[in-house]
């Protein structure tokens, strides 16, 4: 059974930098209220998913069974598994840099995502034939160029009043994951004005 409850938070948020807000684990966030606690004018962007992400450990860079994968042409040349330590919250299309690899080849910047195959795993173009072998170092830092950070824009808030109304779920993929593992929900803003807000929102949980 899930139960509509409220959940208040306060964030100090600096201003011009993307912050996480995370509420308790395993909750939908339903409604967000926002007060700058200092009054006056502020302008806060919510976004749907993490656009500077921060560098994840690489587990492995797995070249061997390109053969087997079911990659679409024109990416067989060069394609490559990278696999993390940590979720990537990567989407198709996303650029990313690599760094750290013992195998030179694989360090670069602006590498496309060509297919999220698991929350740990994708598949990038690395734009060359010859591969020497497989890799299992470096790092991996995903990121969202400015010019679709507005994709991702699913609420401004200029004043004191609901994101969305009380009891009206978010919209979908506006939210950090839930997948049980104990991570909280995150949703991320952006303060134009700096500040401490109290952020009050509206979840069902099922405990």
């Amino acid at each position: 059974m899930f139960n509509l409850v409220s959940h208040t938070l306060t964030a100090t948020l600096a201003q011009n930098t993307l912050q996480a807000i995370a509420f308790p684990t395993n909750v939908m966030v339903q409604g967000l209220k926002v007060v700058r606690l200092a009054g006056g004018d502020f302008n806060l962007k919510f976004y749907n998913r993490n656009l500077e992400a921060s560098p994840i450990d690489i587990m492995l860079i797995d070249k061997s069974d390109l053969l087997t994968w079911p990659i679409p042409s024109p990416y067989v040349n060069g394609a490559v598994k990278v696999s993390t330590r940590e979720a990537h919250g990567l989407r198709d299309g996303d650029l990313v840099t690599i760094a750290g690899c013992a195998v030179s080849a694989y360090n670069g910047t602006d590498i496309r995502v060509h297919l999220v195959l698991d929350p740990y795993t994708v598949l990038v173009d690395l734009e060359f034939v010859s591969l020497v072998s497989n890799e299992d170092a470096g790092t991996l830092t995903g990121g969202v160029p400015a010019a679709e950070w507005p994709v991702h824009l699913f609420a401004t808030v200029t004043q004191a009043g609901w994101v969305n109304p009380a009891g009206v779920p978010m919209a979908y993929n506006s939210q950090g994951p839930d997948d049980n593992t104990g991570r909280p929900r995150l949703v991320w803003v952006y303060a134009d004005t700096a500040g401490t807000y109290v952020i009050a929102a509206d979840v069902t949980s099922d405990d």
